[in-house]
């Protein structure tokens, strides 16, 4: 009965929802790379023999994505011969899986969770183990995949406060979803007690910490910097801030932020990176609307005297600008509708971290940040006195810097817990395959 309410529901959403998607589709480019595997069409061809171990790793978007890097590694080092596989929602997500997680066999979009979609992929998959990263339920996904007995874990798993009061709005919906999962790693206690909140029982839940604190990325080298700054048209004494990840209204607010940093810091050089390629135009022409001097990147433009400011338009290099510039401010923290991003990743390269006063989906994050000052949380009417006092104070921002090495160094470790957890859950499964139980 609930999953006819739940189907019923979820093609009436695709009806509101579809003049909405035809306007991103037509006007904005959303939606182009991804929407023939969204819907079930174009999917990889995958050649999976029935004795072989099928993981299936589900990351949405590009922040779940990065989480899960270090752990598909070491799946891999341990199970050489499993099938891994890789599945997105977003195309963020999707570009960062293939660049990064190489150990991957397959990647592809995750399609709408429609069983007549849905369902034939799962059966020709036939995955032993579902790991979804922090946070993507769907039911009919879930439900098939259970059914053909795979088990189902959820990784550096969060749920915010305002989540958890529309979880709880309907338990009767949420309580059947829950169900299918054996396990939750979640990255905190506080996440823990949420996901009790929901009546997920106790020995459901193993805390593990944040996959994000164990990057394994590697830094520039000295000479891969260089290179860098030679390319952006940047010279020995240029003082370079990157603000990475921006979303709808941000980049209005932080230009307005930066005409008056700008006064006080003429040859301040600004590196803007819109989160999502389809606002990419969107950005370029609201900077060109305010008649703002703007260099870009795709274009092979550089910084000159009269262009501080370059609009990154292109994915998968937000980690090179952080090593290349001197300062960060991670956005999606001023804007409530979003919450904040990886306010840490600057922090792995040694540089010191501004970010805004929305947080609610990286707390623990924030907490980190101020907690070890290695990041500010500053306002959007205080952030221009920030900037230029950062700017003025050399040693501040490295001591923000180092303390954010350090910061790192001392929360690792989520990784090999979460492997420690799977490991049994994986022995398990195969005793079963081997008894023939599955």
């Amino acid at each position: 009965m609930f999953s006819f309410f739940y189907d019923f529901f979820l093609h009436i959403a695709a009806l509101f929802y579809a003049p909405i998607f035809l306007f991103q589709w037509l006007f904005r480019g959303k939606y182009r790379k991804n929407i023939k595997q969204r819907l079930g069409l174009a999917l990889p061809r995958m050649r999976i023999k029935n004795k072989e171990f099928v993981v299936w790793f589900h990351a949405p978007s590009l922040g779940e994505t990065k989480a899960i890097a270090p752990l598909v590694a070491l799946m891999r080092l341990n199970m050489p011969k499993a099938t891994i596989m890789v599945s997105n929602v977003t195309e963020t997500g999707h570009a960062a899986a293939v660049a990064s997680l190489k150990d991957a066999d397959y990647h592809f979009y995750l399609p709408l969770d429609l069983p007549y979609l849905i369902n034939p992929l799962v059966d020709s998959i036939k995955p032993d183990l579902i790991i979804i990263s922090e946070t993507d339920f769907w039911y009919n996904f879930l439900k098939r995949a259970t059914d053909k007995g795979a088990r189902v874990v959820v990784v550096n798993g969060k749920i915010s406060e305002r989540s958890l009061r529309r979880f709880n709005i309907l338990p009767w919906v949420m309580a059947p979803l829950f169900q299918l999962i054996d396990l939750i790693c979640p990255q905190n206690e506080d996440y823990k007690d949420r996901f009790m909140r929901l009546g997920i029982p106790p020995d459901h839940l193993y805390v593990t910490g944040n996959l994000k604190l164990d990057d394994a990325s590697t830094n520039l080298s000295e000479k891969a910097v260089g290179e860098w700054k030679k390319k952006l048209g940047l010279h020995k004494d240029d003082f370079l801030l990157v603000i990475g990840s921006t979303h709808h209204p941000e980049e209005k607010q932080l230009i307005h932020v930066l005409k008056k940093v700008w006064k006080k810091c003429p040859g301040l050089k600004v590196a803007l990176a819109p989160r999502h390629p389809e606002r990419f135009k969107t950005v370029a022409s609201y900077l060109e609307s305010i008649k703002m001097p703007f260099a870009t990147y795709s274009a092979e433009e550089q910084f000159n005297k009269q262009t501080n400011l370059m609009l990154f338009d292109e994915m998968g290099i937000l980690r090179e600008l952080y090593q290349v510039g001197d300062m960060a401010i991670v956005a999606g923290s001023y804007t409530d509708k979003v919450g904040g991003h990886h306010l840490l990743e600057p922090s792995l390269y040694g540089k010191p971290v501004l970010f805004g006063p929305h947080t609610q989906s990286q707390s623990e994050m924030a907490f980190m940040m101020k907690k070890a000052e290695a990041g500010k949380q500053v306002s959007l009417d205080k952030l221009g006195e920030a900037i230029v006092d950062l700017i003025s104070h050399p040693e501040k921002r490295k001591k923000m810097g180092a303390a954010g090495i350090k910061m790192f160094a001392e929360a690792k470790g989520a990784t090999e817990r979460t492997w420690q957890l799977l490991r049994v859950m994986i022995s398990q499964i195969l005793w079963e395959k081997e008894e023939g139980h599955l």
